[in-house]
């Protein structure tokens, strides 16, 4: 008889535990999601060049001389088109023993140096001679060119701004149409937003940036006024999501 009243009084406190936690649970607010998406495209004002050169010799030191040849060469022609030194930056470099490329009979290719070079400019009406002038001095590649926006910050927030705008914008839409009113704000996530810089490989498939599609060949002059390589339009966008909590009255029908 005892053991049959504990339980029960076991039971018994454990519904009543139950019923008083879900008397204090909070039901969640009614709330309310929008988005605001924005999309705009702007002109690059900032390219970069990347290329390299090699040499090769029967000793490390003949082969570093012979790429900082190579490299005084491109220097100076780049110089005479109206870049400057600081332009160019030195982006990878290796020197070592030439495994690859060694003569059979002769010690003139036991070592190998490498060096990729990145020029970054603002210049943008000079690409085409940029490229013209690396093809004369003999660079073993031409790798890439990229476009960017010097600043892209500013315009992302701009375009940020402009998303948040329009989300608010549905919301006051909605709130007028449905009669309701919010009471506040429970969250705001930035979604998506794009990159600051587009990247146009020269040999590849998709955005190839033909340098000899104007109107020279290569090896010959540089008609004044023809452009081949144009700035990439950069798309920027931005989309929000916000989350309102409708405010709550007598006089409001409200969906769970």
């Amino acid at each position: 008889m005892f053991k049959r009243l504990s339980v029960i009084l076991v039971v018994c406190l454990i519904c009543s535990m139950s019923i008083n936690a879900n008397d204090t649970t909070e039901k969640k607010p009614n709330t309310l999601t929008v988005s605001g998406k924005v999309k705009l495209f702007a002109k690059a004002d900032r390219a970069s060049i990347v290329f390299s050169v090699n040499g090769e010799g029967k000793s490390l030191e003949q082969a570093f001389n012979r790429i900082r040849d190579k490299m005084d060469s491109v220097t100076t022609k780049l110089v005479a088109i109206g870049l400057e030194e600081k332009e160019l930056s030195t982006s990878f470099f290796h020197s070592g023993e030439n495994y690859g490329n060694k003569a059979f009979l002769s010690s003139k290719r036991d070592y190998k140096t490498s060096m990729t070079t990145t020029i970054t400019t603002s210049k943008l009406e000079i690409l085409d001679k940029i490229v013209i002038a690396l093809s004369k001095c003999g660079v073993e590649t031409i790798s890439e060119i990229s476009f960017e926006i010097i600043d892209y910050e500013q315009i992302r927030l701009d375009v940020l701004k402009k998303a948040t705008s329009k989300a608010k914008e549905k919301a006051e839409l909605i709130a007028e149409t449905l009669d309701i009113e919010f009471s506040g704000i429970i969250s705001f996530r930035e979604v998506k937003q794009a990159t600051a810089k587009k990247r146009v490989n020269l040999y590849g498939y998709e955005n190839r940036a033909n340098p000899f599609n104007a109107s020279y060949e290569m090896g010959g002059d540089y008609e004044q006024g023809t452009q081949g390589i144009f700035p990439e339009d950069i798309k920027i966008e931005s989309e929000v999501k916000v989350v309102f909590e409708i405010k709550k009255n007598s006089e409001q029908v409200t969906t769970p």
